[in-house]
């Protein structure tokens, strides 16, 4: 009689060992997710109360971000119902086949368009950045790069297999399968090709800015916190090359999605940080050694002595989209 479970335990484990890291992914799914709503919301508040801006194209992608983070929290719920947290041998064949492959599809799917539409979040915003033609070429180009690579990536997880179920019922004996290793490795380079075009992207025009050095490496590494998601989308990478191949893949697994949990929210932040200058000022002033500010009004404008050399609030300010600026291309 074939055993109810996906495999016996290996030689000095034993089955219902107690060990389950469920309540370990639950946590940094709701977690993360949570922070990144809350900045979100934060960055909206700047947008419409403080420096009572139009919702702008950055502002489209980044809540749509939020939206595909707070998705993959009842998404992971259903994961964990196919057995991953759990040792491999502990998991019932009725658990695990076809709902793993399933809501691992659908997991991946979320995970793709949350993390591009935080860079797509990122590069709208650039546009503020310069009326320079190269620089907004290659903006352009980077957004439409972005939108190619997560369709493709849609494209090629949901027909990767012909017929399509075999995608979860991989039991099917006719049709045939793309590599899926392969596929999610090459795609998970050119994500992180992106990352860093993207990090790079505003250094020239930044450099160039009439500011002191110090107020211009304040504002680099403001929007350079581009950094960590790029390291945590390597890190991920690397992971997942060898939970791919694992002989406890239901286990080992979970630690891939702790790391897409973290680039998808670190990801949103990113795309928020610039945003949240004028709330700092305002609400967090001691923070910074300033005085309270009143963002907002007509121009945008913070009063300041005449003559001054141009400082890191009024650059910040000067990204602020207002109720009429939308700089063309």
């Amino acid at each position: 009689m074939a055993s109810k479970y996906v495999m016996e335990p290996p030689p000095g484990e034993k089955r219902f060992g107690g060990e389950s890291i469920q309540s370990n992914m639950a946590a940094c799914a709701i977690t993360t997710a949570l922070i990144a709503l809350a900045v979100v919301v934060l960055r909206l508040y700047t947008r419409f109360f403080l420096t009572e801006a139009k919702f702008q194209l950055d502002d489209a992608f980044v809540c749509c971000a939020a939206i595909c983070s707070i998705v993959l929290i009842p998404v992971s719920y259903e994961i964990m119902g196919t057995g991953v947290g759990l040792h491999l041998w502990d998991v019932t064949m009725e658990q695990y086949y076809p709902g793993l492959n399933i809501w691992t599809l659908v997991a991946t799917l979320v995970y793709a368009w949350a993390v591009i539409l935080s860079k797509l979040s990122i590069l709208a915003f650039y546009l503020r950045l310069s009326p320079q033609r190269w620089f907004r070429v290659i903006t352009f180009s980077l957004m439409g790069a972005a939108a190619c690579y997560v369709m493709i990536y849609t494209f090629m997880f949901i027909f990767r297999c012909d017929p399509i179920e075999k995608n979860w019922y991989n039991m099917i004996e006719r049709g045939s399968c793309m590599d899926s290793k392969t596929i999610m490795i090459v795609l998970s380079v050119l994500n992180i090709v992106m990352d860093v075009m993207t990090l790079i992207l505003p250094i020239p025009v930044i450099m160039k800015l009439n500011m002191r050095l110090a107020q211009r490496i304040s504002i680099i590494l403001i929007m350079s916190s581009g950094v960590f998601v790029c390291a945590i989308a390597i890190q991920r990478t690397v992971q997942m090359i060898g939970a791919l191949t694992s002989t406890d893949y239901t286990w080992d697994i979970t630690e891939q999605f702790y790391w897409s949990y973290l680039e998808v929210n670190a990801g949103i932040l990113c795309a928020s940080v610039p945003a949240l200058k004028p709330f700092a000022k305002r609400h967090l002033a001691t923070v910074f050694g300033g005085s309270s500010q009143r963002y907002g009004g007509r121009n945008g404008a913070s009063s300041g002595p005449e003559g001054t050399e141009q400082d890191t609030d009024a650059i910040m300010m000067r990204l602020t989209p207002k109720r009429s600026s939308y700089t063309r291309f």
